[in-house]
């Protein structure tokens, strides 16, 4: 049966490591990404040439973190730093008879955070060496519950400053190539190698009490680059523990607001690439 029009009701997306098989829960943003990169070539005349370039195949997701796709989000650490590989997955999605099958997927880039008057969310993007066809399919049901901004602690420096929220955002300076080498006739204009740099990491909260300027180190002769932070949210059923470790603070803002508003602090820290900042702990709640 060909694809009919239908609404996001009819929506879906899984993931995996061997197949795409897990379902990723409460999905309510992103996209799916296949970019043929046209490759136009003019000369005098008025006279074209056309063809396809190598193609560009990727997507994301914005979701809320349950245990059902927790793995998802975690996928965004390196095993080890600062050169520890990052976890190939499997992605497939689409709609009720419709796909794209993406396999040979790192995740590129990402953000781990806690909006205030929300619950605990992850956005992903990935990227595909291998980008195919897939086929029809339905979302497969949601059974867990997340984690809400009300069900956290947080601390930095061991002590508390009326955090509203965080977010951690991750790049991992993925780059996908096509070299020269043989591969199959149908693989022509796939890459068929990725690369990645270092980690990028960096911590942006909001706070109700400043944090203390001799603690951040902001204006002294050498700036604090070992500054830790850990939220702790107690969920139902799972605990997820963020641990962050050899931060320096690299921005801050403390805007004037109405006299009906509250006055907020907010602070931009970036991570250790060498040595890695964040440890992403999900445990069942004791």
């Amino acid at each position: 049966m060909a694809q009919t029009e239908v609404s996001g009701l009819f929506q879906w997306l899984k993931f995996g490591t061997a197949a795409a098989d897990t379902g990723t829960g409460v999905v309510d943003g992103g996209d799916l990404r296949l970019n043929p990169n046209l490759r136009s070539r003019f000369g005098i005349g008025g006279q074209q040439t056309r063809k396809g370039g190598v193609v560009d195949g990727g997507g994301a997701a914005s979701f809320y973190i349950t245990n059902t796709n927790v793995t998802l989000a975690q996928a965004l650490l390196r095993a080890s730093y600062p050169r520890g590989a990052i976890t190939e997955l499997e992605l497939e999605g689409g709609a009720d008879e419709w796909a794209i099958d993406y396999s040979t997927c790192p995740l590129v880039s990402g953000r781990i955070y806690q909006p205030r008057d929300d619950a605990f969310r992850a956005d992903v993007v990935w990227g595909s060496q291998t980008p195919a066809a897939g086929s029809g399919s339905s979302a497969i049901a949601e059974g867990a519950v997340g984690i809400d901004d009300y069900e956290w602690t947080c601390e930095f420096e061991e002590d508390e400053y009326g955090i509203l929220d965080f977010a951690i955002d991750i790049n991992n300076n993925v780059t996908f190539g096509r070299s020269k080498d043989t591969v199959a006739a149908s693989s022509k204009r796939l890459s068929n190698y990725y690369i990645y740099g270092v980690e990028n990491l960096s911590v942006q909260m909001t706070c109700g009490r400043p944090l203390p300027i001799g603690t951040l180190g902001t204006i002294a002769d050498e700036l604090a680059t070992d500054l830790g932070a850990l939220f702790t949210g107690v969920g139902p059923d799972y605990t997820a523990t963020l641990t962050l470790t050899n931060l320096a603070q690299s921005d801050f803002g403390h805007s004037w607001v109405d006299n009906n508003s509250q006055v907020l602090w907010t602070y931009t820290f970036t991570g250790d690439g060498q040595n890695g900042s964040l440890d992403f702990d999900w445990a069942e709640t004791a």
